[in-house]
């Protein structure tokens, strides 16, 4: 089979026809039962006690300060918003701790440990620093990479890296499993700093459901070439600027040797989802749009069970990293979200059946009367047809003396 992509003039938004929410409305992560804002805490307490469940069992690069108490300077402090979500940052008091110059080489003043990604990174100890600056470049470098690729425009399909081949294998590398396509332009600022946090950490908590790529911003003339209509006038300041590739399948009727798809873009515009630097409103955006248009991703199962429908095992990753950090808060949290989600699907699969027993019962009046206004017709048939037997079996004589009757007149 030879599969052409045709990718025609892609707009920013779906038709509206395409969508159940056209609203300006900022989507809600408890809708889709995630994890809410406030679940991530800026600066977490780290103690002798907590240390290990906190720090050393989670896969999150963690960044903790030790200071004495309420000593933590102020800028230091706004990074924990920049970056919440993406990795965590740690308030140790000297206080909650003993033996921390043996340990961690503190002496009284702001002291600053790395975690590195995964566990058996941690294994290895802490990176210790006095630069908040130095230990932000450490943890964003340990991040992962490997479910990020760079996309390329003058290759062949034959190249993974291939814009056509990326949207191929997206959608039907994987035999009933296909998944959104997304790709992120990056600024220029980017391309000197390096893959920005965001990307790296997305991309890997959300590579069940999703394929990632990359552009660099002096591709942009490249991209717009595939997606002409993908950059709005409006040029934005916050990078990477998100958009997923939403495909769609030819008709039954298409020749048998072609398979083309068609593509549209759904952007991750600033006045519906937010920021998109921002872990908590990407999150909800992808959310979103697997909600809006699951049933057009080419390539998906339709028999596929509810889990897979509403990406399931990313909503447990994303509970996961926080349960290890709160066990018991998080576990009563996410129990009672799943509580509301399964009735929340059993209310809709009641409505369902309902309305299912609601049309059955309306298709089994109409084929009754059907049958009743057929039978009807039938007998009207039957008289019609005993007429015009009447008519032609009548007596010659009766006839003739129709006639001579006439004719005496």
């Amino acid at each position: 089979m030879r599969i052409l992509l045709f990718i025609f003039a892609a707009v920013a938004a779906l038709n509206s026809s395409s969508l159940k929410d056209t609203t300006m409305d900022k989507p809600r992560l408890k809708k889709f039962f995630l994890p809410e804002v406030d679940q991530y805490i800026d600066w977490w307490k780290i103690t002798d006690q907590n240390f290990d469940q906190r720090v050393l069992e989670s896969v999150d690069p963690w960044i903790i300060v030790i200071a004495p108490e309420h000593q933590i300077p102020v800028a230091w402090k706004e990074y924990a918003t920049r970056y919440r979500g993406q990795f965590w940052f740690g308030k140790f008091f000297n206080k909650w701790g003993e033996n921390l110059e043996e340990r961690f080489g503190y002496e009284g003043k702001p002291k600053v440990l790395v975690y590195s990604w995964t566990r058996e990174a941690k294994k290895k100890g802490p990176f210790i620093t006095d630069n908040f600056s130095v230990a932000l470049e450490k943890a964003i470098e340990s991040l992962p990479v490997t479910s990020l690729q760079r996309l390329s425009f003058d290759t062949t399909i034959e190249d993974p890296s291939n814009i056509d081949a990326f949207l191929t294998n997206a959608l039907y590398g994987e035999e009933k499993n296909p998944k959104w396509p997304v790709i992120f332009l990056l600024g220029k600022e980017d391309e000197e700093e390096g893959l920005p946090p965001i990307t790296r950490v997305i991309s890997h908590y959300f590579s069940d459901s999703f394929k990632f790529a990359f552009v660099k911003f002096d591709q942009l003339k490249a991209l717009k070439k595939v997606f002409p209509d993908y950059y709005p006038t409006d040029m934005k300041d916050e990078f990477p600027d998100t958009f997923i590739v939403a495909g769609k399948e030819p008709s039954d009727d298409a020749p048998e040797d072609e398979f083309e798809l068609t593509f549209s873009v759904v952007r991750m515009s600033k006045q519906k989802f937010g920021m998109s630097t921002k872990f908590n409103d990407v999150a909800a955006f992808f959310f979103w749009v697997n909600e809006q248009i699951r049933e057009t991703l080419p390539g998906r199962d339709p028999n596929e069970d509810m889990d897979k429908k509403t990406m399931g095992s990313i909503r447990n990753k994303l509970w996961k990293r926080l349960e290890i950090i709160k066990p018991a808060v998080m576990k009563a949290q996410k129990e009672s979200d799943v509580m509301q989600a399964a009735k929340r699907f059993e209310n809709l699969n009641a409505a369902a059946s309902k309305l299912l027993e609601e049309k059955e019962k309306e298709a089994e009046r109409l084929k009754n009367e059907l049958e009743e206004t057929q039978a009807k017709l039938e007998e009207a048939e039957g008289k019609i047809a005993e007429s015009e037997d009447s008519n032609s079996t009548e007596d010659p004589a009766d006839a003739k003396a129709d006639v001579e009757q006439k004719d005496e007149l």
